[in-house]
């Protein structure tokens, strides 16, 4: 069994790693993609993170390395529901 000391110290590092990620994906731009609201975190001009929803489910690409927001676009038109 986990302590509750342990879990809010997993708790206060989810935290501080989520601030973290969040600060390196501004600014956002958010665009309509085949009728769908996407949201782009960006570092320069380039694409790290495009998340969605679609139905109800929340979809997420989280880039390795940078890409255009062409391609990140073109990636997410040929995702197949």
């Amino acid at each position: 069994m986990i302590c509750q000391s342990t879990l809010n110290i997993v708790y206060l590092l989810y935290l501080v790693i989520s601030q973290a990620i969040i600060k390196d994906y501004l600014p956002q731009k958010t665009e309509v993609v085949n009728d769908i609201i996407v949201t782009y975190r960006m570092v320069d001009d380039f694409v790290y993170l495009a998340s969605w929803e679609y139905g109800e489910q929340n979809h997420v690409f989280l880039f390795d390395e940078p890409i255009s927001v062409e391609r990140a676009r073109e990636m997410i038109k040929s995702v197949d529901y």
